[in-house]
C-alpha cells in the first residue's frame, strides 16, 4: 500500500532552524589559547593532546544530539501525519461487485432456524440499499445463476437477482469468480474506488484455492472485502462418493460402494442404508467415525444388491438416516441402464467320425451359457443361440453380444469380413480350434488386424496313451480371468495332448494362457471397440480335459466373456453438479431433432424443461446441473424407429462440499497478508469490512511518538552531557601524591 507523507501545519516546519543553535553556539565558544612554550612540561605534551582529541569528538556529538533534539522537536510541533494514497473514503462514489456464494455447503443450518446462504443474501442485497450504495455495481454468482458482464447503476434490478439466487449442489470456484470480478472493476475507468464483497462461509475447499490465487496480486488498486457468513463450525457428516460395480444384466448382483465423510470437531455414529426404486433394497449399517482429519473420519461402505429380471433403467440412492447442519449431502444418488440377457450365439462345426455326443465341439459352450436348458423363468444372465458351421450367415450375428465358433473348418470370405465388423463394432468373439480346421484357410480369409495369432501346424497325438501339455502362465489380471478361484492351482488345471501351434509375431495380440514348453493356448487381442480370443484346442474333452478337472476354467471364462461383451452397461448416467451433460439417443439416423431434459422439481414443486438441440454428431448437451436429483430426458418429436426416445440421468452434490470446516476472520486476513496483499478486509458484516478499509485510509498523526523520541533524546542528552563533565576533572597522574 502506498503511503502519503504530510504535515497539519507545515509552516512550523521553520523551527528546523533551531537545530543550527548548538552548531552555532559551538563555533562562538571555540576560541583558541594562545601557545606559551614552557620547557619543563614538554613530557606532557603528547598526553595532553590525546586528551583534546578525545574531548573534540565528545563535544561533537553532543552538538549533534542537541541538534536533533530541536529538530525533532521542530517536526512534533508541526504534527507529520500519513495517509493511504487511493484508500476507502466514505460518502465517496465507488464501484462493486458482489460475489455470492451459493454453493451447497451455505445451506448449512445454524440457530436461530437461518443458514449462512440466507445471511449472506440478506447482507448482499442491504449493502446494495444501504446509505453509501455503490454508484455502479455488478453479481457474480459462484454456482450457476446471473453473472454480470459489466457494471449497472439499477440496483434494484441487481437486488430483484439476489433474491432470486438459490443454493445450487455445486463446489464454490471462488479463485475463478474473484477473477472475473477484477475483470469487470478494471474494465471501468471513470470510478477510481473500486471494491469486490464476497459473501461466503469461507470453506477451506474453496478459500485455500483463492489464498493462491494470482488475480489478486494483480489488482493491488481493488479493496477486497470478505463477508463471513458462517457463525459456527457445522456439524456434518456427508455421503462424499457412490460407485456401483458388477454385471448390469439382468439376475446378476451389483456392489454399491459408498464413501462417507465426517466433517465434525468429535466422532458420530451414522446409519447409512440404500433405496432402489424407492424401496429399502439393503439392511441399514451402523457406522462410527472418528472427528474430522483424523484416522477413521472417512469410512468405506458395501451393499449387494440382485438386479432382479427386469431390463431398464434403475435408479437408487445411498441416504444417512440421521439429520446434521446439512442435508444436502445425506443422500447420493445414483442410475444405471439393466440389460436384458446377453445374446450369444455358437456355431459349431460337424462332429468327427465316432466321436460321442459328449465330446461334441458344441457340447461344452452350450450346457456352460445354458445350464437351464432355455428356461426363462430361471434366474439366468445369458440366452445361447446355437447355428451349425454349415448354415451360419452374417445376419446371424445381429444382435448379438458374443459369438463362439467351435471347429468351424473354414469361413467364407463374407462370413470372416463379417466376423471382423462384428468385433470392431464392439462384440466379443471366440474361436475354439479343433480337428477339422483348416489352418492356411483360417490365415488366408481372416485379416492380420484381427486373427490374434497365425495358425501353424497341429501337434500332439491324442489317446489315454498319448502325453499331455500342462498349462504353466496365466494371466489372471485379464478380466476374462481376474478372481475366478482363489487358488493358483486351479488356473493351472488344463492339460492338452493336441493343438496348433499359433505365431503372435507382428500381431498386436497378448497371451491369456501358455502352454509348457512356451507355445499359447490362448491369444486375445482388442479389434476396435470389441475384443477376439483365439484358442488354440478344441472347446470340448477331445484334445484336452476341457470335459473334466480342466472344464472350470474354460466355463467360467467363457460366462464371464458373455458377461462382460454388452457395451451399453459399463457407464453410470451420474454426475457432479455443474458438469455437463451428454444426452445420446441411441440409435438415432442423421442430423437433427431436440431433445427435452426435465429438471427435479424446484421449490415451486414444478419441474423446470429445457429444450436442447442435437448436433449432427447425435448428442444433445446439457449445462443447467446446479440440482441434485433425478433428471429426466425425452425425444421431442417423433423419434426414428428403433431409437432410445427417453433416458433418465442423476446429479449429485459436488464431494468438496461435504467438508464444512473453515477459516476464521483473523487467519485469512494473515495469510493473504503474508502474501503482501494489504486492501484485504476479513469480517462478519460489510458495515465491519467497511469501516476496518475507512480505519486503515484515515491519517494518522505521529505527535505522540515523536513526544516519546524527545523525551528520550532528553534523558540521552542529560546523561552525555553529564559523563562530559565528569570527563574534565584532573588526571590521576597531576593529582597530589601521584608522583610518589
Amino acid at each position: 500500500m502506498t503511503l502519503a507523507f504530510g504535515f497539519v501545519t507545515p509552516w512550523l516546519l521553520a523551527g528546523l532552524l533551531a537545530a543550527g543553535i548548538p552548531l552555532v553556539l559551538h563555533l562562538m565558544s571555540s576560541v583558541r589559547a594562545r601557545e606559551v612554550p614552557f620547557p619543563t612540561l614538554r613530557f606532557l605534551q603528547l598526553s595532553m593532546e590525546k586528551t583534546a582529541r578525545r574531548r573534540r569528538v565528545r563535544h561533537w556529538l553532543l552538538m549533534i544530539l542537541r541538534g536533533a533534539l530541536l529538530a525533532v522537536l521542530a517536526a512534533g510541533v508541526a504534527q507529520p501525519i500519513t495517509e493511504a494514497v487511493g484508500g476507502w473514503m466514505r460518502q465517496k462514489d465507488y464501484a462493486a461487485v458482489i460475489v455470492l456464494d451459493n454453493s451447497f455447503s451455505m445451506g448449512a443450518g445454524e440457530e436461530g432456524g437461518t443458514n449462512r446462504f440466507t445471511r449472506a443474501r440478506t447482507y448482499a442485497s442491504a449493502l446494495l440499499g444501504s446509505d453509501n450504495p455503490p454508484a455502479l455495481a455488478g453479481l457474480v454468482t459462484t454456482n450457476g445463476g446471473l453473472v454480470s458482464r459489466e457494471l449497472t447503476g439499477d440496483l434494484t434490478a441487481l437486488q430483484k437477482a439476489i433474491e432470486q439466487t438459490t443454493i445450487s449442489a455445486g463446489r464454490a470456484p471462488l479463485a475463478q469468480q474473484v477473477a472475473e470480478a477484477i475483470r469487470i472493476l478494471q474494465e471501468e475507468t471513470s470510478i477510481p474506488q473500486k471494491s469486490i464483497y464476497v459473501f461466503s462461509d469461507m470453506q477451506r475447499a474453496s478459500f485455500e484455492e483463492l489464498a493462491r490465487a494470482e488475480c489478486l496480486a494483480s489488482a493491488s488498486e481493488v479493496h477486497l472485502m470478505i463477508v463471513n457468513t458462517a457463525r459456527a463450525a457445522g456439524e456434518n457428516v456427508g455421503i462424499s462418493d457412490v460407485e456401483v460395480s458388477g454385471r448390469r444384466i439382468v439376475n446378476s448382483v451389483l456392489e454399491v460402494t459408498a464413501t462417507v465423510v465426517n466433517s465434525c470437531p468429535g466422532d458420530r455414529r451414522v446409519k447409512m442404508g440404500l433405496r432402489v426404486e424407492g424401496r429399502q433394497a439393503a439392511a441399514q449399517r451402523d457406522i462410527l467415525l472418528t472427528a474430522a482429519g483424523a484416522a477413521g473420519s472417512v469410512a468405506t461402505v458395501r451393499f449387494r444388491i440382485p438386479t432382479g429380471p427386469k431390463a431398464g433403467v434403475q435408479t437408487g440412492e445411498v441416504y444417512l438416516a440421521n439429520g446434521d447442519d446439512l442435508a444436502t449431502d445425506d443422500v447420493r444418488r445414483f442410475s444405471i441402464t439393466i440389460s436384458g440377457r446377453v445374446k450369444a450365439l455358437i456355431v459349431r462345426g460337424r462332429a468327427s467320425a465316432g466321436t460321442s455326443p459328449e465330446v461334441d465341439p458344441g457340447t461344452l459352450l452350450r450346457i456352460a451359457l445354458d445350464p437351464w436348458g432355455g428356461q426363462d423363468s430361471k434366474p439366468w444372465s445369458i440366452t445361447p443361440r446355437l447355428v451349425e458351421a454349415d448354415a451360419f450367415r452374417p445376419q446371424d450375428l445381429a444382435g448379438v453380444d458374443a459369438a463362439f465358433f467351435s471347429n468351424v473348418p473354414t469361413f467364407t470370405q463374407t462370413q470372416a469380413d463379417a466376423i471382423g465388423r462384428f468385433v470392431s463394432a464392439g462384440g466379443t468373439a471366440f474361436l475354439f480350434l479343433g480337428p477339422d480346421v483348416q489352418a492356411e484357410a483360417y490365415n488366408k480369409t481372416f485379416s492380420p488386424d484381427v486373427l490374434p495369432g497365425k495358425l501353424l501346424a497341429a501337434v500332439g497325438q491324442v489317446g489315454p496313451e498319448a502325453d499331455a501339455v500342462a498349462v504353466d502362465n496365466v494371466d489372471t489380471a485379464d478380466p476374462y480371468l481376474k478372481g475366478l478361484f482363489r487358488e493358483q492351482v486351479n488356473y493351472l488345471a488344463p492339460l492338452v495332448q493336441r493343438y496348433f501351434r499359433l505365431d503372435r509375431t507382428g500381431r498386436g495380440s497378448t497371451v491369456l494362457m501358455r502352454l509348457v514348453g512356451g507355445d499359447p493356448l490362448m491369444l486375445t487381442k482388442h479389434v476396435g471397440k470389441g475384443r477376439i480370443t483365439l484358442c488354440a484346442t478344441t472347446a470340448s474333452g477331445q484334445w484336452s480335459n476341457f470335459l473334466g478337472s480342466g472344464a472350470g476354467i474354460v466355463v467360467s471364462m467363457v460366462i464371464r466373456a458373455c458377461l462382460l461383451a454388452p457395451q451399453s452397461t459399463t457407464e453410470m448416467d451420474s454426475y457432479l453438479a455443474g458438469g455437463q451433460v451428454a444426452v445420446r439417443p441411441a440409435g438415432l439416423k442423421g442430423p437433427g431433432g431436440k431433445v427435452q431434459v426435465i429438471s427435479p422439481a424446484e421449490a415451486t414443486g414444478q419441474p423446470k424443461v429445457t429444450t436442447v438441440e442435437i448436433n449432427p454428431a447425435g448428442q444433445a448437451t446439457f449445462a443447467d446441473t446446479w440440482r441434485a436429483g433425478i433428471y429426466q430426458w425425452r425425444l421431442a418429436g417423433e423419434g426414428t424407429p428403433g431409437t432410445a426416445t427417453e433416458g433418465v440421468f442423476v446429479v449429485n452434490p459436488h464431494p468438496g462440499e461435504c467438508d464444512l470446516r473453515g477459516y476464521k476472520e483473523d487467519e485469512f486476513k494473515q495469510i493473504l497478508t503474508r502474501r503482501g496483499l494489504k486492501r484485504v478486509y476479513v469480517a462478519q458484516t460489510p458495515s465491519e469490512a467497511s469501516a476496518a478499509a475507512a480505519d486503515d485510509a484515515k491519517p494518522k498523526n505521529w505527535w505522540n511518538v515523536l513526544v516519546v523520541v524527545v523525551i528520550l533524546l532528553l534523558i540521552l542528552e542529560a546523561v552525555a552531557a553529564n559523563r562530559l563533565r565528569s570527563g574534565g576533572e584532573i588526571p590521576p597522574y597531576l593529582k597530589a601524591g601521584a608522583a610518589a
